[in-house]
């Protein structure tokens, strides 16, 4: 567990994904200030469409 020295904050180790939920826009303002090095994110996966074209 990281912590930041200054407020105690628990981060995200490097490289972690940023987890969806109520805190996801947190992280990613956390991300974009350059306080965490958080590399990437998860992309939502659209579930394949059962129906068949024609």
């Amino acid at each position: 567990m990281v912590r930041r020295p200054d407020t105690g904050e628990i981060l995200p180790p490097a490289g972690a994904v940023v987890p969806w939920g109520p805190h996801r826009a947190y992280w990613l303002r956390r991300r974009k200030d350059g306080d965490v090095s958080i590399t990437h994110t998860a992309v939502p996966v659209r579930p394949a469409d059962d129906r068949e074209e024609g």
